[in-house]
């Protein structure tokens, strides 16, 4: 009887050490920055919520910010490997919003004085959005409605 009960044990231990999640970025992710930002990125008790910010930055911006911290508002420098940084902003790119089917979402608007700017969207409410272009510039835009035109986006 009690080999039997040692094994159930065993067996059950094994399946949740199998079914627990691998991923390493996830691992560096819970261990250093989890406690501000919140298991899933959406904030807690020590720090603002990243999902929604994400996007506004490149890899190496996040690198950057990462290492060096934000002095002066509260976040300290992360103290992370050359190895385990791939991987961390990797899981990160992950937590970033995304449409339905897992995209990240895409648009095209035009400008009230005729241009048009193609991006990434960052952020998007009902009144405005926040796009970045390949040039990994962050546009801000606003909505306005133009006599006959139907909308167009106000920007900068």
């Amino acid at each position: 009887m009690r080999t039997t009960s040692f094994l159930t044990t065993l067996l059950f231990a094994a399946q949740i050490l199998y079914a627990q999640d691998a991923n390493p970025g996830r691992v560096v992710f819970e261990t250093r920055c989890a406690t501000c930002h919140g298991g899933d990125g959406n904030g807690a008790e020590m720090g603002p919520p990243i999902r929604g910010r994400l996007a506004a930055r490149n890899d190496q911006q996040l690198t950057s910010l990462i290492r060096e911290g934000l002095p002066g508002r509260a976040m300290p420098p992360i103290q992370v490997t050359d190895a385990e940084m791939p991987v961390l902003v990797a899981f990160l790119r992950t937590l970033q919003p995304r449409n339905p089917r897992g995209e990240i979402v895409r648009a095209k608007v035009q400008t009230t004085d005729g241009k048009t700017l193609d991006g990434e969207v960052v952020n998007q409410g009902f009144e405005d959005m926040q796009l970045r272009t390949a040039d990994q510039r962050l546009h801000l835009l606003r909505r306005v409605l133009v006599e006959g035109a139907g909308d167009e986006a106000d920007g900068e």
